[in-house]
């Protein structure tokens, strides 16, 4: 790819009084342009990018019109995954605050055509303090954005700006100054009068009440609903922020639950409480480097304090945080993270309750030598009727083109009360050691894309036990966008999986279990995030017998309104599972948002049959301040025309974000 542009452009912005000057005076202002940079170079794009660029006093703004025709996007919450991660349409703002050229405190902020916002520095957990709106109309959609001075950390010297822009309906990529070598020094010299601009605070300190009212009841065994439990929770969070470098959260009786858990991908890990399953991850939140969980627990009674510490530029963190558990009862964990360069990082965890049932000491380190990184674990478990450790070492080198790779040993001596069931489980000097390799290849046929790759993965483990396993697959996938699509790609992978497990016993001697299986993806069409379809088929044999599996999700977006439906069927000689989902996402005015949920599973295997139903409104007028009604119905039994009525909560939150200084 060669570069439209040999040297950076400079952006001098418009000094305006207010954001809406620079809408008013646009059509008497010559446009900035954005050049067409992928599937190919064009430096007139059919679909122009017309944009100007001002600042007050307070704020650095943008205004955009972009031309096209059809919009691609569906994403109406803050920081949404399927817009940082460029799935839809959106505008895309990247500020190198501390200089051109400089790549280490690049701000983004993302903007769709509905107006949503996502923002990362370093992660999208640092929030700025931005403001978008956005128009549709019959020739594409225009945007103003706001970001504000206050927050950002930078430096009185010219800095890095670069704007770009995504069309999914044709795959196409437009920018200000063409780079796509992610290098800072490529984008363009943003100048700034800085004595116009009012100096920055050292200092931002904010208060987040929050307040729950819980509402539950669960059922005896021939049906019948018990008296309804009630409980009412509060707390707050007390946060300092000084610029993008540096945050301090001191928290007490946090309300950490995400009342809107998204059911559909049965992951929660934005510390829930109970809502809508008892199964909260405890990590040291999200940060630079790649979260490790510290502690779970289906028995979460309260949290109870929190501090949570972080340092962008020395990228150090600390994260300590208390809670009273059912069965481990007063837990203090923490986690603390030490980078005395960019390359190298140093970090301890702990893990204490008021027993001897769970405790924890381990640390960590991770070397990052480009193109590798290797990271070393090592953890003491003091445990009863043991003393236990852990220690593992892992090296691999990713990459978008090229070879990647990754190897791993661990090896455990280790038993504990898990503390999720309440069950022992022993590991015994547990040997495991595994590699994976992959290529990725991307070429341009026909000016579209094609992205290939191909991978390989073995795995084995040993214990003095006698048992061994070893397992190893090999995959294939693929990405092609056909020169005749105008909306959409097609996707298709293979993924083969071949298991042995080898188990001594004293008394039957060796056993072997072996597993074969294969997912094959049928050729799948996406058009962005709620734009999709999706069909999946796995076979095989395990234990002697045959092991299926059929994923078929369809995902669709009439009139605005974000539709999912997934059937998933799964069966083996101990299982024959069917779950049908429907999910969705149905917009009832400006920042508000019902979420129904309803989730029919047969278990034949078990003789276990449920429905469940969640009904979730949200108002969120800005970020960290929102009104939450959530619903939660189950129905269970041995049958389905026998279901009753076996949970029922209902959870009220109100949570608000209060600036103090």
């Amino acid at each position: 790819m060669v570069l439209l542009m040999a040297v950076a452009p400079t952006v001098e912005p418009i000094a305006i009084g207010r954001p809406e000057d620079l809408v008013r005076l646009a059509d008497s202002l010559p446009p900035h342009r954005l050049v067409k940079v992928l599937p190919t170079s064009d430096p007139s794009p059919e679909d122009s990018s017309l944009v100007w660029v001002g600042y007050t006093p307070q704020e650095l703004v943008i205004y955009a019109r972009l031309y096209q025709r059809g919009i691609k996007a569906s994403s109406r919450r803050r920081d949404a995954p399927a817009l940082l991660e460029g799935k839809e349409d959106h505008i895309r703002v990247v500020l190198n605050t501390k200089g051109w050229g400089v790549s280490s405190a690049r701000y983004t902020v993302l903007v769709n055509p509905l107006g949503t916002v996502g923002d990362y520095y370093g992660h999208s957990q640092w929030d700025g303090e931005n403001y978008a709106r956005a128009n549709i109309y019959d020739w594409g959609w225009d945007v103003l954005v706001r970001i504000s001075f206050s927050t950002l950390d930078y430096v009185r010297q010219p800095w890095g700006f670069n704007i770009s822009r995504t069309i999914m309906a044709k795959a196409e990529l437009q920018m200000l100054s063409p780079n796509l070598k992610g290098d800072p020094a490529l984008d363009a010299k943003l100048l700034l009068d800085w004595d116009r601009i009012v100096p920055r605070r050292a200092l931002d300190v904010v208060l987040i009440p929050s307040f729950r009212l819980q509402s539950e009841a669960d059922s005896t065994w021939d049906g019948a609903l018990r008296s309804r439990r009630i409980v009412p929770m509060a707390g707050f969070t007390l946060r300092g922020k000084r610029g993008r470098s540096e945050l301090l959260d001191l928290t007490v009786l946090p309300d950490f639950s995400d009342v809107d858990v998204d059911i559909k991908e049965f992951q929660l890990n934005r510390l829930p409480i109970d809502y809508p399953e008892k199964r909260p991850y405890f990590t040291e939140g999200q940060n630079y480097a790649p979260d490790r969980r510290l502690i779970r627990t289906r028995n979460l009674v309260q949290p109870l304090f929190g501090v949570k510490f972080y340092s962008a530029h020395r990228r150090n963190d600390l994260y300590v945080n208390a809670l009273r558990d059912m069965y481990l009862g007063s837990v203090a964990f923490g986690r603390g993270t030490w980078r005395p360069t960019a390359e190298v990082s140093l970090a301890s965890s702990f893990v204490i309750t008021d027993s001897s049932d769970y405790q924890v000491f381990g640390g960590d380190g991770m070397i990052y030598v480009r193109p590798l990184n290797v990271s070393l674990y090592s953890a003491y478990h003091r445990n009863f009727p043991l003393n236990a450790g852990r220690l593992s070492l892992h090296v691999d080198r990713d990459v978008d083109a090229g070879l990647s790779f990754a190897a791993w040993y661990v090896r455990t001596d280790d038993g504990f009360l898990s503390p999720y069931n309440v069950r022992a489980i022993n590991f015994d000097n547990v040997a495991t050691y595994g590699l994976w390799m992959g290529y990725n290849q991307f070429y341009m046929p026909f000016g579209r894309s094609l992205v290939l790759r191909s991978g390989v993965e073995y795995n084995k483990q040993s214990s003095l036990d006698g048992t061994v396993l070893s397992e190893g697959g090999r995959g294939y996938y693929f990405i092609w966008i056909p020169p005749w699509s105008v909306s959409g790609s097609l996707n298709m992978y293979y993924y083969g999986y071949l298991r042995h497990l080898y188990h001594y016993d004293a008394l039957y001697g060796i056993e072997d279990f072996t597993a074969r299986y294969a997912v094959l993806s049928l050729p799948s069409y996406y058009a962005s995030e709620w734009e999709s379809v999706s069909l999946r088929v796995g076979f095989g044999r395990y234990l002697g017998h045959a092991m299926r599996s059929l994923s078929l999700q369809v995902q669709i977006s009439p009139f605005g309104v974000n539709t999912g439906f997934l059937l998933y069927r799964y069966n083996t000689v101990l299982d024959d599972l069917t779950v049908y989902q429907y999910y969705g996402e149905i917009p009832l005015g400006r920042n508000v948002l019902l979420k129904p949920y309803l989730n029919y599973t047969e278990d034949r295997a078990n003789d276990d049959f449920y429905l469940e139903g969640n009904m979730i409104v949200l108002w969120e007028p800005r970020p960290l301040t929102g009104v939450y009604l959530a619903m939660n119905k189950r129905l269970t039994g041995n049958s389905p025309q026998a279901l009753h009525h076996s949970y029922e909560k209902e959870v009220f939150k109100v949570q608000v974000r209060l600036k103090v200084w």
